[in-house]
């Protein structure tokens, strides 16, 4: 017979194609990898992949990534926050950057991609309305933000404001939301993150080959 794992009963179910939306909300997270890239218009930006490290919907995108099924042999990591590089926006990269390092003590970002790995940061999810390929109006919850972990854990962030879908741009590739298509080897997933300003545990995954970090 079969030995039946003692955490079975206890587990909550997972069925295909019906895996739990995570709520709009502030959540403690780890930046698990940077890529810089430019749109088809041409705005470069950095876009910062991300997981939650802690509470009910911890290691949310890896189980979403793990649960997908791949369209044309490629699966996408969802937990993605874009900023632009251009003088407009500028400013909120580096609020973004200040956050990192206000989670982060001792921590000073340099440009230098391999060091904000790791690092912990407060992540803002928001609802947003997409159009999809039958040209219906959809909503689902994606990242948008950061902010210092202090702040996320304490509560004191306002709720995200929910994103409407830009109707003059609807079918327009501006909608469409990328994911990072690079596949490094090695991927590692914090454990529970705390108030207090020691690191917190980390577990070794970089074996598991399924993951794109």
């Amino acid at each position: 017979m079969i030995q039946k794992p003692t955490y079975y009963d206890d587990a909550k179910a997972m069925k295909a194609g019906s895996f739990d939306r995570i709520p709009a909300g502030w959540y403690p997270a780890a930046i698990l990898g940077v890529t810089q890239g430019v749109t088809q218009s041409g705005n470069q930006y950095l876009e910062f992949a991300v997981d939650i490290i802690d509470g009910e919907y911890t290691r949310y995108y890896e189980k979403d990534y793990k649960a997908q099924t791949p369209y044309d042999g490629v699966k996408k990591w969802r937990g993605n926050v874009r900023y632009f590089l251009s003088e407009k926006a500028i400013g909120m990269l580096k609020g973004a950057m200040e956050s990192v390092e206000e989670s982060n003590p001792g921590y000073k970002w340099n440009w230098d991609e391999n060091t904000i790995k790791g690092k912990k940061v407060g992540l803002g999810i928001r609802e947003e309305e997409y159009e999809a390929s039958d040209h219906s109006i959809k909503t689902t919850t994606r990242p948008y933000a950061f902010c210092a972990v202090q702040k996320a854990l304490s509560g004191e962030m306002p709720e995200p404001k929910a994103k409407p879908l830009n109707k003059t741009a609807a079918g327009a590739s501006s909608q469409g939301y990328s994911s990072p298509s690079l596949t490094p080897p090695g991927y590692q997933t914090p454990g529970p993150v705390s108030t207090q300003t020691a690191a917190p545990k980390w577990e070794d995954l970089s074996s598991d080959e399924e993951l794109p970090f």
